[in-house]
C-alpha cells in the first residue's frame, strides 16, 4: 500500500501544484492553477485517491481493477466518467497510482495550455 507522505510528495513536486484543504481537514486537495487534480483520503479503513481522467481511459481503469478502481467518489454524476476513485488500501501498484496522478494532472496542464 502506498504510503500517504509518498503521495504528497509525488503531488506536491508537480509544477505549479499547490496543497489546499478547500473542505475542511479531508480531503487534502492538490491544485494546479486553481483546478484540483487529486484528492486524498487518508481515512484508516477508507484510504483513497480521486483523480480526473479522460472518460475512456477512466472506464478502461475501472475495467482492468474492478473493485479497486471506481467512479468519482463525491462527484455530481454527470462528472463520474471523468474521475475515478482509487482504493488504496487494495491490491494495485504504486507505478499505476502515479501513472493515474499524473494522467489527472496532464489533463489539466493540457486544457490550460489551450485557454494560453
Amino acid at each position: 500500500m502506498i504510503q500517504l507522505q509518498t503521495l504528497i510528495d509525488y503531488c506536491t513536486n508537480k509544477k505549479e501544484s499547490s496543497i489546499e484543504f478547500p473542505f475542511g481537514d479531508v480531503p487534502v486537495c492538490f491544485k494546479f492553477k486553481g483546478y484540483i487534480f487529486a484528492e486524498i483520503y487518508p481515512n484508516k479503513g477508507n484510504y483513497k485517491i480521486t483523480v480526473r481522467c479522460d472518460a475512456i481511459m477512466g472506464e478502461y481503469y475501472r475495467k482492468k481493477y474492478p473493485g479497486i478502481v471506481e467512479p468519482g467518489y463525491h462527484t455530481p454524476r454527470q462528472q463520474r466518467r471523468y474521475k475515478n476513485t482509487i482504493m488504496l488500501e487494495k491490491e494495485i501498484e504504486d507505478k499505476e497510482v502515479f501513472k493515474m496522478i499524473d494522467e489527472s494532472y496532464e489533463t489539466l496542464l493540457a486544457k490550460k495550455q489551450k485557454n494560453i
